[in-house]
């Protein structure tokens, strides 16, 4: 049966959640369509954007993502997150995939989008790397400890790169109906913290706080060591360690498609990303 290729149509969720309950392995119950609206509908820079491949009627692969800004040596960029890539196990290998992103770029670009980035298992960063040359920045520090690794003393600067937030996305984002989201006031900047994949170990991460009107946890005591995902320029890792690669639930490098071919190339040393950046947690 001929297979084509269409534009993501976010109006229904489900068919989509049906689509990675076949594809992700143990795919979790609670990742529904409410989940979905959330994340590819209600995000305040715009909705979910992607190439759907359809046999027939039958859904079986899709290569998109939400639309983020980022700043970069004082620029603002506009940026798409690639998440849930994927094909039905009954039709890999007929490279779906790379003709997905192949036209997810060009409707990228048609959008205005200046980058593609992703946060990718080893398999996913092959795939990436071979059909639209994805450029591999870093692996991402995941760090176990205690403490708070100085970064409620850490300054950010205009020539890094990082994701640009206010208040409107803030409140989107900690609004997860998947994971709980809780946020402190902490040394005049806000500190974000959710559940990772490991029982009883929380994710953290810190933002600045411009004096936006939110609504903030009361403090609670936590003896369990706590997690960070990312990069941070120049991290002091004080009372934390790096987790061994057999024991995360699969490695993540970061990676970045220039749409524009700006030539400019982002520094690992410059790059500032936590698990808010992107969909994991």
């Amino acid at each position: 049966m001929k297979i084509t290729f269409v534009k993501s149509d976010t109006r229904d969720t489900e068919k989509y959640v049906k689509l990675y309950r076949k594809c992700f392995y143990k795919y979790p119950i609670k990742k529904n369509s409410v989940y979905f609206n959330w994340l590819y509908n209600q995000n305040p820079l715009g909705k979910f954007i992607g190439i759907d491949a359809f046999e027939g009627e039958t859904l079986i692969g899709q290569v998109g993502g939400i639309p983020q800004e980022f700043n970069y040596r004082n620029e603002k960029i506009k940026t798409l997150l690639s998440i849930n890539v994927c094909v039905d196990p009954k039709h890999r290998g007929k490279n779906l995939f790379s003709e997905m992103a192949n036209r997810l770029v060009e409707y990228a670009k048609d959008e205005a989008f200046l980058y593609i980035i992703a946060v990718a298992n080893k398999f996913s960063t092959y795939t990436f790397k071979k059909s639209i040359n994805m450029e591999y920045i870093s692996s991402l520090d995941v760090l176990l400890g205690y403490g708070n690794l100085d970064l409620p003393k850490f300054v950010t600067k205009n020539n890094y790169f990082f994701q640009i937030w206010n208040q409107e996305s803030i409140k989107w984002r900690i609004n997860n109906p998947y994971n709980k989201v809780n946020i402190y006031n902490e040394y005049s900047k806000i500190k974000l913290i959710s559940s990772s994949v490991f029982s009883f170990i929380k994710t953290f991460a810190y933002l600045d706080n411009k004096n936006y009107q939110l609504k903030f946890d009361k403090k609670k005591t936590n003896i369990f060591p706590k997690l960070f995902l990312g990069l941070v320029p120049d991290i002091h890792k004080k009372k934390f360690i790096n987790l061994p690669n057999f024991i995360k639930p699969s490695p993540l490098n970061f990676l970045i498609k220039d749409l524009n071919k700006s030539k400019i190339k982002i520094d690992k040393n410059e790059c500032l990303i936590s698990y808010l950046d992107f969909d994991a947690y």
